[in-house]
């Protein structure tokens, strides 16, 4: 699954190891060339990462301030809640009393009979200081906090978006330096000469225009189904806070949020399966990470030895798909001395000597070498319906809690009188 997709080369998303192995790598003394290249690419980009992280921050801060100006009213005093009779509003404060709805600075909403109206007054004199319209000030909510989330999303999505450039640009060398570091940790990777022809199309292939579309692309809708997961989750755990809520309404909308989020899950998965199959090939880390260099012992077995020295033994091979110069293949190992077996992913480069060998172990009429098409168009249909299942969602949560008048003390409805 790769929803490392988000930026292989993105510090928060991987954790504090890159960071540390990106400072001890400015630190060492006497770097060769290719980690003076390495280290200077990891501080430009931590220090730009730093900069842009820092400035969504505020971002984020000043949009928070702008949001909680805007949905102020009815803040910073005592609340009553009363409701339109004519053209008085009543409340109670002690008992029943009227107040005239152009008295209350309400003339210029088009209130009717039954309208329930916010009312604030001073904490210490009690005296009235202003009034808004329940249903106006529930838009007003509502209208801010989609502001501020759509704020965050954005913020969001620029983040992703400089992850993805910053991988294919300014991050580039320290990131191939990073895999082929991990990489190099294996004593049969380093000893065997081939490693430098399959070194070599992983720096040519990693972070290509197309991979880089589609790390975006797939990066944006992880986020997108994450956020319709949570909204589709809140539907069925969250409160409802109707003062008489439709039961039957109550209901639906906690099933349709099941359902919705099991698509949303569903969705999501499928997307990392695509994610993977379309990858190009030596486009990402995974792929040089899970390549082994397969060579023939002295019994003429193809297979490879593992970190620890141990034999596998490659039985047969099936080919998922390749390019000109790449094979992406699932090979079926053995290991001799303990009798067990796996599958695991490999690649082998047409130039390798072994190539010819290997091929010979294809299962017949089980090759699937045919390019997989069709992602964009899979993305699209997700992305429509993602968007279609996060907007009938908020209509039910809009829905379901509507105030229709009355107040419930937890027992049942009261009246249509509030204190």
């Amino acid at each position: 699954m790769n929803i490392g997709t988000i930026g292989n080369m993105i510090t928060i998303a991987n954790g504090w190891q890159i960071i540390d192995f990106g400072f001890s790598l400015i630190k060492k003394k006497d770097k060769n060339e290719e980690e003076r290249i390495a280290a200077k690419a990891f501080s430009r980009f931590f220090t730009i990462n730093c900069l842009l992280v820092f400035l969504v921050v505020i971002a984020i801060c000043a949009s928070m301030v702008l949001v909680m100006k805007d949905i102020s009213a009815g803040a910073g005093g005592a609340k009553r809640y009363g409701t339109v009779n004519g053209d008085s509003i009543r409340y109670v404060q002690g008992e029943n009393k009227y107040m005239s709805i152009y008295e209350a600075g309400l003339g210029e909403y088009h209130l009717e009979d039954g309208d329930r109206i916010l009312m604030l007054f001073d904490n210490q004199t009690d005296q009235f200081l202003s009034a808004i319209p329940q249903k106006q000030y529930d838009d007003n909510l509502i209208s801010g906090v989609i502001k501020f989330f759509f704020i965050i999303f954005f913020c969001i999505i620029f983040l992703i978006s400089w992850s993805v450039i910053g991988q294919g640009s300014v991050a580039r060398e320290f990131s191939i330096f990073y895999a082929l570091s991990l990489k190099r940790h294996n004593p049969a990777w380093i000893e065997d000469g081939r490693r430098e022809l399959y070194e070599e199309q992983y720096r040519k292939k990693f972070a290509g225009k197309r991979s880089l579309w589609q790390t975006g692309a797939l990066s944006i809708m992880y986020v997108l189904l994450l956020i319709g997961i949570s909204t589709s989750g809140a539907l069925v755990l969250a409160k409802v806070y109707a003062f008489l809520p439709d039961e039957n309404l109550v209901l639906f909308s906690k099933i349709y949020g099941i359902v919705a989020t099991l698509i949303y899950i569903i969705m999501f998965i499928k997307c990392a399966i695509w994610d993977e199959r379309h990858r190009p090939l030596y486009s990402v880390n995974n792929h040089l990470l899970e390549t082994q260099l397969l060579v023939r012992n002295e019994q003429g077995q193809i297979g490879y030895y593992t970190a620890e020295g141990v034999w596998a033994e490659v039985q047969k091979v099936k080919i998922i798909w390749q390019d000109d110069e790449m094979v992406k293949m699932k090979c079926f190992y053995y290991f001799p001395k303990t009798g067990g077996k796996y599958a695991s992913r490999n690649y082998i480069a047409k130039k390798d000597a072994m190539y010819p060998l290997v091929m010979e172990l294809v299962q017949k009429n089980r090759k699937t070498d045919k390019r997989p098409t069709g992602l964009w168009w899979r993305l699209l249909l997700v992305l429509f319906i993602s968007i279609l299942l996060f907007v009938s969602c908020l209509l039910l949560f809009s829905e379901r809690d509507k105030n229709k008048g009355g107040i419930f003390d937890g027992k049942g409805v009261v009246s249509g009188r509030e204190n």
